[in-house]
């Protein structure tokens, strides 16, 4: 509740560089989904243990 007062009523921004943790999770998701994606077009499919891995790295990758 803290977070979304500071942020949605006074109006206070992230310092630059920096992306909130609903962001962060969504970036990594929609990564391995166009991992999967991409893969399926080339007629590979990854299993769900692949996609968990590839997700989890990219989090340790970009984690900050």
């Amino acid at each position: 509740m803290q977070q979304y007062k500071l942020r949605y009523i006074d109006r206070i921004e992230l310092p630059e560089g920096r992306e909130e943790i609903e962001a962060f999770l969504g970036s990594r998701v929609l990564e391995t989904l166009e991992k999967l994606h991409k893969e399926l077009i080339l007629t590979k499919r990854n299993t769900l243990e692949e996609l968990r891995h590839y997700y989890l790295f990219q989090w340790e990758k970009n984690w900050n």
